[in-house]
């Protein structure tokens, strides 16, 4: 028998809350936020999350999937593109928001980090498993003590704390689940790929990775 439960689109979002949820190139510098620190545009909470943990208060972080309802297609808005332009360090993730990878390889002009690296899988959810997670907040350290290098010592701290606590997370998981009997669970969208490898788990998607798929009728059945 299987579990099973149903999460909007963007629950996957939800659940990397909980768990808090790479080549870099560099052209000349962003211009950074007003008060003079550091900027950092994220693509999505997860990575903003991490930018925040790791670089706050240094850095001025801007999630630019805050106002939308599904961060999977986001469509940016010139505002967006120009913090894109502007930001000093960009973290997105070109497997899951190709809107943004082609904005950052058209107007970003500081330097940029794509986690996607992080993903060998068609899932692009890595911030589920907290040890990838913890992957992206240290190449999200090593970026950011290139563009604020006076703050080098807080930010390794900061990552290091993260990194932390995402193992004891990853420890948790673990012991959690080690006599769960029953380890297959339904869900409505797809994104947990990583979780269940990592823990032995098996998710059934009924709408698959994208949110929006239409179910087959074998999904349904």
């Amino acid at each position: 028998m299987a579990l099973m439960f149903v999460m909007p689109a963007g629950g996957g979002l939800a659940v990397a809350a909980a768990v808090g949820v790479l080549a870099g190139g560099c052209a000349q510098s962003g211009t950074g936020a007003e008060d003079g620190r550091p900027s950092v545009a994220a693509s999505s909470y997860p990575l903003a999350f991490v930018a925040e943990r790791v670089g706050s208060p240094s850095v001025d972080v801007v999630d630019l999937s805050a106002s939308s309802t599904d961060s999977h297609d986001l469509e940016l808005t010139p505002h967006q593109v120009g913090a894109i332009a502007q930001a000093d360090l960009v973290v997105y993730q070109s497997d899951y928001q190709p809107a943004v990878a082609e904005a950052v390889e058209q107007h970003a002009n500081g330097a940029r980090i794509d986690v996607a690296a992080e993903s060998d899988t068609a899932d692009p959810h890595v911030w589920l498993d907290p040890t990838l997670l913890g992957r992206i907040a240290e190449s999200v350290a090593a970026a950011l003590t290139e563009v604020a290098p006076d703050k080098t010592a807080d930010i390794e701290r900061r990552a290091d704390g993260l990194v932390a606590e995402l193992r004891a997370l990853d420890d948790e998981f673990r012991a959690g689940l080690a006599r769960c009997q029953r380890r297959t669970v339904v869900v409505s969208h797809d994104a947990f790929g990583h979780l269940a490898d990592r823990y032995g788990l098996h998710f059934t998607g009924i709408a698959g990775t994208e949110p929006d798929a239409e179910p087959s009728p074998a999904r349904l059945g």
